[in-house]
């Protein structure tokens, strides 16, 4: 029998009583293929996601988008913000379009997203960690208080732990945000991150969990 764990982040395949890294599977447009020809010297652009289509709760939402406080931090940068706001919101931040932030309710075409990014704040699902593994982002992650135990916290912390990524609680982005994100266009600290963001990605995951079904059969 396998029992697949996908919190916290990598979880666990477990055959037999032994225990396996394992990673959740990736859609095929993400891969590290996503990055090549990327100028990394060029810090510019910043890719933010918050919600997904279909979670659109306020509970989820409203604290997520603090980064509205955020945007002169943004701007004292001369960094450009692609900002996935949610469709629920939309209507409400659409107003804070400007040369150098742009906004956007939903995003379909993730590998785009990430393509045009030079930088990335997310939350910390394990899907989305698997996938900004494999796209090697330096990343900003604020873990969602609205989850299960806490589980997205212990996800970011798993890849803090393994300077792969910076974190930060969403409480205190107001406070901490300028901080976090003088560490996040640091080229020694994204250079950092990028290195073991690669070491985590797996992007030939689903192929691994085959494997081991068909084993069992």
């Amino acid at each position: 029998m396998i029992i697949r764990k996908a919190c916290p982040f990598g979880g666990q395949l477990i055959q037999n009583g032994k225990t396996d890294l394992g990673f959740l599977p990736v859609r095929r447009q993400i891969s590290p293929t996503v990055i090549i020809g990327h100028d990394e010297q060029n810090i510019g652009s910043v890719g933010t996601t918050g919600v997904t289509k279909g979670k659109e709760k306020k509970n989820e939402v409203k604290e997520f988008n603090r980064i509205k406080f955020c945007f002169h931090a943004f701007e004292k940068m001369g960094l450009q913000l692609i900002w996935q706001c949610g469709s629920l919101y939309y209507e409400q931040y659409e107003k804070y379009q400007s040369d150098l932030v742009k906004i956007i309710s939903f995003v379909s075409d993730m590998d785009q997203l990430y393509a045009a990014a030079d930088i990335i704040i997310s939350r910390s699902g394990a899907a989305t960690l698997s996938e900004l593994c494999c796209v090697a982002r330096p990343v900003l992650l604020v873990p969602s208080p609205n989850v299960a135990e806490n589980h997205q916290y212990h996800n970011a912390k798993a890849l803090e732990d393994q300077g792969a990524a910076l974190v930060i609680s969403e409480k205190n982005l107001e406070h901490d945000f300028d901080f976090f994100l003088n560490q996040l266009i640091n080229p020694k600290k994204q250079e950092e991150m990028i290195i073991n963001l690669k070491k985590l990605a797996q992007p030939k995951a689903t192929s691994k969990i085959v494997d081991l079904i068909e084993k069992l059969l």
